[in-house]
């Protein structure tokens, strides 16, 4: 009964995992250039905005190599929901070592080989008899050390290729000691040779701070930036879909939204599925208008609290943004929008920058972060014509 409800209620466009199969499209030179680093053992640094695929290349790569019978031991760390030091190091130690214990004759035996002596305890009695490291006390350089050179250890160790996956990398800024914990892992990492590790983000300025502006990890990574999908690709992607449930609309219609949404994958599948859900055979302007008004009603307190958070000289920035102006600093552009002084608008482009609203590309050109955040600021708080 609850499989069969499970496939009744699935849906052509899910925006509610990682994407799989049929419904991982483009990235194929990203993918190739992936692989072929992973399996030469090269490090990876990828960022992008969020919901713009990165953890679905990673685990598509990951299953390419699985199934191309690659020998590896792969391990995903998320700094998501994790703020400080010790939390992190517990959590990445648990993870690699979870991840190669089937290999390694299990955790107990990872732990005393390698850990032992460390901050952290091994708790074999939680997890249904997995185990889960914990924290004892605050942990130490030395500490630090033992955790970071646990992939390499590992991989020495199981005489096979450890690929470690640290997401959300930039949150390590967050924590009150975040130069320490990149000092010691730089220092260790830098002598790696067996395991390699991906960095990947969401938050574009904080990553480049990291790794542009700071240049930490000095060539230790290789930047993989994310393509923009293809727009046919992706109207294509959404044609089919709708016929697979019978339902038919016009090329122009998806080819519209595909733009508008800036060729981000995640809004339009959402988009997608809210039509599809309006829809019984025909899928008119008329339906697209009413999904984007709900698509918009779900997202707008998110919008709201954004655009809450923003001084008035960084909305009227903002407004210069959208109007396509490049040359901020400029005398007719600070009078036109009210900002003020060119000290100021410096000022502002940081602040923007640091909300991770903005981002300013290799020629200083500014680009709105969130494709649909942009469209919600243009009709419904600039109430422009869009």
């Amino acid at each position: 009964m609850i499989n069969g409800f499970r496939e009744s209620m699935e849906t052509p466009f899910p925006y509610d995992r990682y994407a799989s199969g049929k419904n991982f499209i483009g990235r194929k030179s990203e993918t190739v250039i992936l692989e072929s680093m992973l399996r030469s053992k090269q490090n990876v640094l990828l960022y992008d905005a969020p919901k713009t695929g990165k953890g679905s290349l990673i685990r598509h790569v990951l299953y390419n190599l699985k199934i191309g019978s690659y020998p590896f031991i792969a391990c995903h760390v998320s700094l998501g929901n994790i703020r400080e030091r010790a939390g992190f190091l517990a959590s990445y130690a648990s993870a690699l070592v979870k991840a190669a214990a089937s290999e390694a004759g299990g955790m107990k035996e990872i732990y005393d080989r390698f850990l032992a002596g460390t901050f952290l305890s091994l708790d074999l009695a939680e997890e249904n008899g997995k185990g889960i490291f914990r924290p004892e006390k605050a942990p130490s350089r030395e500490d630090e050390k033992a955790v970071f050179e646990l992939g390499e250890k590992i991989a020495g160790y199981c005489g096979t290729a450890v690929i470690i996956v640290i997401e959300e990398f930039q949150n390590l800024l967050m924590f009150d000691d975040s130069d320490e914990i990149l000092d010691t892992m730089e220092s260790v990492l830098n002598e790696r040779e067996n395991a390699t590790y991906i960095f990947s983000g969401s938050r574009i300025n904080a990553m480049k701070s990291i790794f542009e502006e700071e240049r930490r990890f000095y060539r230790f990574a290789e930047h993989v930036p994310l393509q923009t999908i293809d727009e046919r690709e992706i109207t294509e992607y959404v044609i089919r879909g709708f016929s697979r449930g019978g339902k038919i609309i016009e090329h122009d219609l998806v080819l519209g939204a595909v733009r508008l949404f800036e060729n981000n994958c995640w809004y339009i599948n959402q988009f997608a599925s809210i039509c599809d859900s309006l829809s019984r055979g025909y899928i008119n302007e008329n339906t697209l208008m009413d999904a984007l008004k709900m698509l918009i009603a779900v997202h707008s307190l998110r919008f709201r609290d954004m655009v809450d958070g923003m001084t008035g000289f960084q909305t009227d920035m903002f407004r210069a943004i959208l109007d396509g102006v490049t040359r901020f600093s400029a005398t007719e552009t600070i009078e036109k929008y009210g900002l003020n002084s060119s000290a100021n608008v410096r000022r502002l482009k940081d602040a923007l920058k640091k909300k991770e609203i903005i981002t300013f590309d290799e020629k200083d050109i500014p680009h709105v972060i969130d494709p649909l955040f942009k469209y919600w600021m243009k009709k419904y708080y600039f109430k422009q014509e869009t």
